[in-house]
């Protein structure tokens, strides 16, 4: 259910007629619908100044948010009819995520109205002494309206009716993390999604209304390298700061020349005494050189009297080896000789002995035969 009254629905379609109606009726001016929102708050959306008028005259519960919706939707008239009937222009709307009117007019309002519209609203809320320093999550209207989505028509209005005598005011930066911010350094540190040429544009626009840099951190932090529009007193402690750095700085290179000169003097002293200890050592070398030398003369003489022995008797062992061999070799040839006279020996008594044999039983060969012979003749 939507819980909207018939008095809600006819303010929600701009029938000023039928408000008028209804509450003389005895309407509830305070009901709320689903929600939460009264009749008197659409009708400020709608800028229905008779609406408007007639719900105030039933006396409602003041700062339901009614300004903030006539504020974003640029109804100047009904702004007027809102804060005389008791709503207050700095009033933070939790409807509105804690903006005040200016604020949501700022953040919100469509720019591509005509600029007459734009001036009576924003002339409506100063008539009605809305505070252009009161903030929004830290931010003034001045910074919300940056953030607009078509943020250049706002934010010139807004200079030209109000915010030319607050732009260098110190409550108007904005403070994150310690670091202050003026409109033009909020722009130039980047919080703002815009491409180089229209923040250019919005920081020379800001400028044309003498708008500073202003750029530092709280007193006794650390200053941005870049820091700029430091208040007098934080300047000072800078200053302080920067010539106590300077002096510890030059106090630190003194001393680390005196260093640079102690150690360039440890040096030469310790290049003189390797000096002469390489000297020493060189003198030291030379001498051991020389009794090497004449050590390895006699070691070479010894070695050369062992090398010429071992030849001689390399020699000598050579020569026996060849008698050695001379005489294996002939007494090889004499075994040879010795083993065909034996053979020849004993191949010819094997020849005698078969002859012999041969002659034997031809003899008895003779012998049958004439035994057979004289068998026959018998």
């Amino acid at each position: 259910m939507s819980k909207s009254t018939p008095l809600i629905i006819a303010a929600k379609n701009e029938r000023s007629d039928v408000v008028i109606k209804l509450l003389k009726h005895g309407a509830n001016p305070s009901a709320k619908d689903i929600l939460d929102h009264t009749a008197l708050f659409y009708a400020a959306r709608l800028g229905d100044v008779k609406s408007i008028a007639a719900i105030l005259k039933a006396k409602p519960g003041p700062n339901d948010g009614s300004l903030h919706e006539a504020a974003r939707e640029l109804h100047g008239p009904a702004i007027k009819l809102l804060i005389k009937g008791g709503h207050h222009p700095d009033f933070t709307s939790t409807r509105h995520d804690g903006r005040t009117a200016l604020a949501e007019l700022a953040l919100y309002c469509d720019t591509s109205a005509p600029s007459e519209r734009i001036e009576t609203t924003i002339d409506a809320l100063k008539t009605g002494k809305a505070d252009p320093l009161k903030k929004c999550r830290g931010k003034t209207a001045l910074y919300l309206a940056l953030e607009n989505p078509a943020p250049f028509r706002i934010v010139e209005k807004l200079l030209e009716r109000v915010y030319w005598e607050f732009v260098n005011d110190p409550q108007n930066l904005y403070i994150d993390e310690d670091i202050f911010y003026s409109p033009t350094m909020y722009i130039t540190k980047g919080f703002l999604p815009l491409d180089q040429p229209d923040a250019a544009r919005l920081v020379e626009l800001l400028r044309t209304h003498n708008a500073a840099d202003v750029y530092y951190a709280k007193e006794g932090q650390d200053q941005p390298p870049d820091a700029a529009g430091m208040p007098e007193k934080i300047a000072e402690a800078e200053r302080k700061k920067r010539a106590r750095e300077e002096k510890l700085r030059q106090q630190d290179e003194d001393h680390m020349r005196s260093l640079a000169r102690d150690r360039e003097a440890a040096g030469l002293k310790a290049d003189i005494k390797q000096d002469e200890h390489t000297r020493k050592l060189d003198a030291l070398s030379a001498e051991q050189a020389l009794k090497f030398s004449h050590s390895a003369a006699a070691n070479r003489q010894r070695l050369e009297a062992q090398m010429a022995q071992k030849l001689v008797e390399a020699e000598a062992a050579r020569k026996k080896l060849l008698m050695q061999r001379e005489s294996a070799r002939v007494k090889a040839a004499e075994g040879e000789v010795k083993v065909k006279q034996h053979f020849a020996t004993q191949k010819a008594t094997a020849q005698g002995k078969l002859i012999a044999h041969r002659i034997k039983m031809e003899e008895l060969e003779a012998k049958r035969l004439m035994a057979q012979q004289k068998k026959i003749k018998g």
